[in-house]
Formats: structure tokens, sequence, C-alpha cells
């Protein structure tokens, strides 16, 4: 392996072993991951991506540069073809924790998201949960008293109906 130039390890890594962790070589090699993220409804009206997929950019590279330094990294190479090797695991890295943390912002955004809705959903709840006390809220005494007017109204409703059917024009004749 002393025997591979930088110019020849720079060449396989930005090929071949790049098309390693690229559709399809991915999906048929290294991850059965879905690429479909699964979606919640956080509130009768949104729907939002709450997962990530494991064959994300980001996560391909930080796969390729820590196989490219567990396979190629103990490989007896020429220090300057080792550095190539390096710097590419490097910008790799770079590159992954960037991606990931573009990832994490938009995991985060939809956080927000749905605590906003559980917010709202809380607060429609509690009006709800109000309004359902105040129309179960009835004072007894209120109601009895209530209750005994009307059985009072009532009855002096019929007593005035039954009078006026006992009067008559021919009682005043």
């Amino acid at each position: 392996m002393s025997t591979i130039t930088p110019a020849q390890m720079q060449t396989f890594l930005n090929t071949t072993f790049d098309a390693e962790f690229a559709s399809p070589a991915w999906n048929t090699n290294w991850s059965t991951a879905t690429d479909q993220t699964m979606q919640s409804r956080i509130s009768t009206t949104e729907i939002a991506d709450t997962s990530v997929s494991a064959n994300q950019i980001g996560f391909r590279r930080l796969a390729e540069a820590y196989t490219m330094m567990a396979d190629l990294g103990n490989a007896n190479l020429s220090q300057d073809t080792f550095q190539v090797v390096v710097d590419k695991a490097i910008g790799l890295v770079g590159n992954a924790i960037t991606d990931l943390a573009t990832l994490g912002g938009g995991v985060g955004t939809v956080q927000q998201r749905v605590t906003g809705a559980t917010e709202k959903l809380k607060t429609q709840q509690d009006i709800l949960n109000n309004q359902i006390v105040k129309m179960e809220a009835v004072d007894p005494t209120e109601a009895s008293v209530r209750v005994n007017t009307l059985q009072t109204q009532i009855k002096t409703a019929l007593s005035l109906t039954s009078q006026l059917q006992q009067i008559s024009l021919i009682n005043y004749l």
C-alpha cells in the first residue's frame, strides 16, 4: 500500500470511495433505512415532519469519514498519502457537522411548532372545560326555588283557567 501516491488516493477517495456513500450504493451496501420521514398532525390544521432519516447526507458523510479512517487510516501508507486521507476525512466531518446542525435546527423548529400547537390545544381545552363546568354548576337551592316558583305559576294559571271557564254571559245578564 505504500506505493499509492497522494494523487491516486485523492482520485480513489473522490470517485470510487465517494460512490459507496451515494445512492444507490448507500442503500444497497450501507443502509436499509427509509428516506421517508414520519409526519404527525400537530394541530387540527397542521402536519409536520417529526423525524429525520439516517439516509440524510450528514449521516452519510459521517459514516464515510469514519469508514475512511477505520479502513484506510490503518493501512501502510506514505505520510503524504495518509495526509490526503486525513484531510478528506476532516472535510467530510466538517460538512457532516454542518449538515447535522441544519437537521437539528429543523427538528428544533418542529419542536417549537409542536409546543405552540400543544399550548393552543391546552387553551382550547381549558375554555371548553370552563364552559362545561358553568353548564354543570347548578345551585340546588336556586333550582328548588325556581321549580317551586314555576309550580306556583302553573297552579295559578290553572286556577284562572278554571274560573274563566265558569264565567258566562248569561250569569251577567
